[in-house]
């Protein structure tokens, strides 16, 4: 292909065609494939697999949901994601269950917090998220501490 025309730049065509040709002549499409990143095969993310449960699995899923058994528990032993284990016990209008501090913990919390424990460290201790141990201490009347760095 030359490059010409009434608007391209006259003093640099031979030089774009002295180009043109080393790598249509020089330079082997087969080299120049495999130094190509983009000829690596693709990283593909793995095949989901999809389990189905067989009524005996569900009823033993959803007694375990009524037990209390935590439901990332009750994904890996039956095998499924915890969404299916949620949307089992929706089903079956099961109360969704959500990690809450009991009254007892509750109580514990406060006093730990007023002691000078972090919500950082409560969450650890009771396995919860910190948003979880703040709302216990709000619910109990316990007024949080300002966070370090942020504006008063």
């Amino acid at each position: 292909m030359e490059v010409s025309g009434q608007l391209s730049n006259q003093a640099i065509k031979e030089t774009i065609n002295a180009l043109r040709s080393l790598t249509r002549d020089n330079v082997s499409t087969t080299s120049w494939a495999h130094n190509s990143p983009v000829s690596e095969p693709a990283l593909r993310t793995p095949k989901r697999v999809c389990r189905r449960l067989d009524p005996a699995n569900v009823e033993e899923l959803i007694q375990g949901y009524v037990d209390g058994v935590p439901v990332d528990e009750l994904a890996v032993r039956f095998q499924v994601d915890q969404s299916t284990v949620q949307r089992h016990a929706r089903r079956r209008a099961l109360p969704r269950r959500s990690p809450r501090l009991g009254p007892r913990q509750s109580e514990e919390a406060a006093r730990l917090y007023l002691a000078g424990e972090s919500l950082a460290k409560l969450s650890e201790h009771f396995g919860v998220a910190t948003d979880t141990v703040a709302l216990a201490l709000r619910r109990a009347g316990v007024t949080l501490r300002p966070r370090r760095g942020w504006p008063q």
